[in-house]
């Protein structure tokens, strides 16, 4: 919603630079209102970036939290762990391309964690695998193949 509104902000500041250009005398009001749409733009991206900064945080923290938790769990009750390597790989799948060094995080995570784990989510690891040849594998194929191989 925030990002909407701020393209919102920004169409209605560009429209305010068009109606501005050809006049020599910028009345008061006007002015007033672009210094607002300014103002309000700069702190919604702020927002955005912190909210970004701060999702970025706690995927990192849950799939860590997640990862430790598979690998130190005994095999005693398999419900126990099941639904926790779904909760792992959803948030690695959602969040590789906008958290940093997630993949990085995923390939150390999954040399700790017994790889039987992962067998119920070997149609959902299959289906995203690339067979791109001659192209620069990305990291989230590195470490995707790496868990499944």
């Amino acid at each position: 919603a925030k990002q909407l509104f701020l393209e919102d902000q920004r169409t209605k500041l560009r429209e305010l630079d068009l109606a501005r250009k050809g006049k020599k005398v910028i009345e008061s009001h006007e002015s007033r209102i672009y210094v607002g749409i300014k103002t309000s733009i700069s702190r919604l991206e702020e927002e955005l970036q912190t909210g970004e900064s701060d999702l970025c945080q706690f995927a990192t923290l849950a799939l860590q939290a997640f990862g430790e938790a598979l690998a130190i769990c005994d095999g005693s009750s398999r419900e126990n762990w099941t639904r926790h390597v779904f909760q792992m790989v959803s948030i690695w799948f959602s969040s590789n391309h906008r958290v940093p060094n997630m993949n990085e995080d995923v390939a150390e995570l999954i040399q700790t964690i017994p790889s039987f784990r992962f067998v119920s989510l070997s149609h959902q690891l299959f289906s995203r695998m690339s067979s791109k040849q001659g192209e620069a594998w990305d990291p989230f194929q590195v470490t995707l193949q790496k868990l499944v191989c």
